[in-house]
């Protein structure tokens, strides 16, 4: 998961299941031990423990960008007015995590739909979109500057646009 303050954010990662006794909830402030990791361009917190400190807490407003890179990792943002590049590279029948190139006015993006959220298996958006999510990054060769995508986390984060005054 990714834990995100009033300024930044880090992706948490275990090879452990660390889902008992705390279980990730949007809202959470936590205490992490762990030391800081590095996977494929992502700097990632490796996570010995977890302690709640309380639940319920206002999550950060998403940050609009138009294009992703190290200023996008492990926050949560959203592209505005995109498309899907080539509506086939969304399966009908996915057996896995998946990614999709979008293009808005200036860039191809690319979004990862991962087979843990309620977005897999459902049918590629038509037409225009915005997406809220988390920003990424799996680069698995120095000097680590490309493989900056986007993670929705839910079926609300794809927000289709019925008009063209919506894009204003």
């Amino acid at each position: 998961f990714t834990l995100i303050d009033a300024t930044d954010g880090i992706n948490v990662f275990s090879f452990t299941d660390l889902s008992s006794p705390y279980v990730v909830t949007e809202g959470d402030e936590i205490t992490v031990i762990g030391d800081i990791g590095f996977y494929n361009g992502l700097t990632e917190l490796l996570v010995d423990s977890i302690l709640l400190v309380s639940s319920g807490n206002t999550l950060k407003t998403p940050t609009i960008v138009t294009s992703f890179g190290e200023d996008t990792e492990s926050d949560l943002i959203k592209v505005e007015a995109v498309t899907l590049v080539d509506p086939t590279q969304w399966p009908t029948l996915p057996t896995t995590s998946f990614n999709v190139d979008i293009r808005n006015a200036t860039d191809t993006l690319t979004i990862r739909i991962d087979n843990d959220c309620d977005i897999f298996g459902t049918t590629a958006p038509i037409g225009w979109f915005n997406v809220t999510g988390i920003g990424g990054q799996f680069d698995n060769s120095s000097p680590y500057t490309d493989g900056y995508q986007i993670f929705p986390r839910y079926q609300s984060d794809i927000e289709l646009i019925s008009n063209t005054n919506t894009l204003a």
